[in-house]
């Protein structure tokens, strides 16, 4: 009798230990998923930002530049390793002083064409810069690698 009742014991524990395998498993996958989902509203955040310098001489207001680091950069210290995240805010901090730099001359009414020229350099910026970041942040984002 105490055979089986060991037999039985053993049985249960041993199912007791499978099904704790599976919600670990389970449980790392959901860590997983919501992992994803910030690095891809993050990645998002990006794209958004992005399109503040669609066109000649576009670039974003400030509200932009706030939504961004709120968003983009500040969070992305938490999901992204310290490379990109630190990608993240130099593009911030140089978007952030070139914007300045332009308040800065409209405030004091100066020549236009050095505005406009600060004007092409703030677009440029984000144009060359955020590409790189994109495939940066895709790379960390994707869940399927060609």
């Amino acid at each position: 009798m105490s055979d089986v009742i060991a037999v039985i014991a053993l049985l249960v524990a041993s199912l007791a230990a499978l099904y704790a395998r599976w919600s670990a498993r389970a449980a790392d996958r959901g860590n997983q998923i919501a992992l994803h989902d910030s690095r891809v509203e993050i990645y998002l955040e990006l794209r958004k930002f992005e399109n503040c310098f669609r066109g000649f001489c576009s670039y974003p207001t400030d509200d932009d530049l706030n939504t961004f680091y709120e968003k983009g950069v500040v969070m992305s210290e938490l999901f992204f390793p310290p490379k990109i995240s630190s990608a993240l805010n130099e593009l911030y901090d140089d978007c952030w002083n070139q914007s300045r730099r332009i308040s800065a001359y409209e405030d004091e009414e100066g020549d236009p064409s050095l505005q406009g020229e600060f004007e092409r350099e703030f677009n440029n910026l984000g144009k060359e810069a955020i590409p790189h970041l994109s495939k940066l942040l895709r790379a960390e984002v994707e869940i399927f690698h060609a």
